[in-house]
């Protein structure tokens, strides 16, 4: 009886420790092969079966260095690197990397009818990023000599697929119309890839402002980017900018941007971009006959040469 006993519990072991074996997970007992081969080959001391085990494991690395279809690539969700960070536009995080920081440099010349290159103006922008989903930024204008904007604010990251969205708010100090307003600036964001690779197209980047000693502003812009190689960005950007919540002909104004983008390395970026102040600039008054009169809409220009560094 008590040999029956002794088998049958030594049966049930045998089954508990068989089961044990095949219902361990794989991925989480290959993970660790390789630190605990590396143990036993220190504690065993003997050359002939370290080389053994260096031979045998190599089959087990060639299995881990190949890619799991069901898996995200390694870099979603902007997980790069300083060494890995893209060069294409479409392929960045709209926040920086942890530790990445990157400066804009640019300067912008008058192109307006009648004063073609007769006053300058500058512009320096900077951010950090804090950690891969959220960054810190500043930005500091002087349009055609006069102080025009300085700001200071976070973006951070709320999703990375199949849209990038993130939000955006700044604490933001402007002249317009030879008055100075602060306020807050609040944006939401987002690239949506068309065409992998190729085209996208951008929302929100702003959205409106509360503005301290004024009524907000109602600011929603949208963008194109266009590559049609890695190296090279076609850009096209518009605001629609509707003064005081108004909606009214005389508070409205679209400025737009666009221009190209060369990327010779991941770390700097050159750009020449075409600004107009308006497109619909309102009327100052009437002709003889009766029509509108004033500036059209291509008659405020600006060239703008800007030089992206990141480090």
């Amino acid at each position: 009886m008590l040999g029956d006993r002794s088998r049958l519990l030594r049966l049930a072991l045998l089954g508990l420790t068989v089961f044990a074996a095949v219902s361990w997970p794989t991925k989480h007992y290959r993970a660790h092969a390789a630190t605990s081969g590396d143990d036993d080959d220190d504690s065993g001391g003997g050359g002939d079966d370290s080389g053994k085990g260096d031979d045998g494991g190599g089959g087990g690395d060639d299995d881990d260095d190949q890619a799991d279809p069901d898996q995200p690539a390694v870099t979603a969700g902007g997980l790069f690197t300083k060494a890995t960070y893209p060069i294409s536009a479409l392929d960045r995080p709209l926040t920086l990397i942890e530790g990445m920081t990157e400066i804009r440099l640019g300067g912008t010349a008058d192109l307006s009818s009648g004063d073609e290159f007769g006053e300058f103006g500058a512009d320096v922008y900077a951010r950090y990023g804090i950690q891969d989903n959220l960054e810190v930024r500043g930005d500091l204008g002087l349009d055609l000599n006069n102080f025009t904007r300085a700001s200071v604010g976070l973006e951070g990251a709320l999703l990375y697929d199949p849209f990038a969205v993130d939000f955006r708010g700044s604490l933001l100090i402007q002249n317009y119309a030879n008055k100075t307003y602060v306020g807050v600036n609040m944006g939401f964001p987002i690239r949506y890839l068309v065409k992998p690779g190729m085209v996208a197209v951008t929302a929100f980047e702003s959205f409106f402002t509360i503005n301290f000693n004024g009524h907000p502003d109602f600011t929603p812009s949208l963008g194109v980017i266009v590559t049609p190689a890695p190296i090279v960005s076609i850009v096209a950007h518009a605001t629609l900018v509707d003064n005081g919540f108004h909606t009214t002909a005389s508070d409205l104004a679209i400025p737009i941007s666009a221009g190209f983008q060369l990327t010779p390395m991941n770390k700097v970026d050159i750009g020449l971009l075409l600004l107009l102040g308006n497109l619909i600039p309102p009327s100052t008054g009437m002709d003889a006959m009766g029509n509108p009169t004033g500036p059209g809409p291509l008659d405020a220009r600006e060239l703008e040469l800007y030089l992206n560094l990141r480090f």
